[in-house]
């Protein structure tokens, strides 16, 4: 029986082997699906973009009641419904201390405006607000406690988190995330249920006051606090102490 010959390539004949045509073929075809597939796995597999937005470079016109405790809000009527308006500065900066002047007031001021759902904020440009006459009579600041409750979820930056980036939550925006809360943006706590809705509190001392520069060590860290949940002016606040909140993985507690 005659020796069959090695099938390997050579180079200066016109045409590989049969052996090393086929190989070549699959080889190629295989690494083309491969192309095709990979990018729709990997696609699949992303977390969906929020509706959050930046309306960047879009300077706007507001006018509403300021509220200046514990964080700077501007009441705005829109199609008859009052929808607060957080209030920041440029970069990570919380809102400015001069507005205090001006607590209870109806105002004018400009902005950026920033957004996700239903919860609004608004970057000030550098132009002082506009007090448009006398401070208003207090209309109650309507508060309503839903008592004490555990919660277990995450501390992050409410500007980032409402639109300046995306996503704006986890430990790749923590270092972001922990800036932006020393310079005074409001710190926000979001929870999650088992059904993927999310709750979006403010935090504050129990005191109502502002709070922290005292929580850095636990942003974007699963954790565990309880607290007073309170619904005031359109908003959701949790009143706790800073030494209330736990790390889940030093509690040993379920973060569900």
């Amino acid at each position: 029986m005659p020796e069959q010959p090695d099938d390997f390539y050579v180079g200066y004949k016109p045409q590989a082997s049969p052996g090393v045509r086929t190989w070549v073929r699959k080889v190629v075809i295989g690494l083309f699906c491969l192309a095709i597939v990979v990018p729709v796995l990997l696609a699949s597999s992303q977390s969906e973009f929020s509706n959050a937005m930046f309306e960047f470079g879009t300077i706007k016109e507001f006018e509403g009641r300021l509220r200046t405790e514990p964080y700077p809000v501007l009441d705005v009527e829109e199609s008859g419904s009052i929808v607060p308006h957080l209030l920041v500065e440029f970069g990570k900066h919380g809102g400015r201390a001069e507005l205090g002047d001006l607590d209870d007031q109806r105002v004018r001021l400009s902005g950026q405006l920033i957004y996700r759902d239903k919860q609004r904020m608004v970057e000030l440009t550098d132009e002082a607000p506009q007090g448009l006459g006398a401070r208003l009579a207090d209309a109650g600041r309507a508060e309503r406690s839903l008592g004490r409750h555990a919660l277990s979820g995450e501390i992050l930056d409410s500007k980032c988190y409402l639109g300046v980036m995306k996503p704006g939550r986890g430990k790749p925006h923590r270092d972001c995330a922990t800036r932006c809360i020393s310079g005074g943006v409001p710190p926000m706590f979001v929870v999650t249920d088992r059904d993927g809705k999310q709750l979006h509190l403010l935090l504050t001392g129990v005191a109502d006051q502002p709070i922290g520069s005292e929580l850095l060590q636990l942003v974007a860290e699963p954790v565990m606090v309880e607290g007073e949940v309170v619904a005031r002016d359109g908003l959701w606040y949790l009143r706790a102490a800073a030494t209330d909140f736990r790390r889940i993985s030093d509690t040993g507690g379920d973060p569900d």
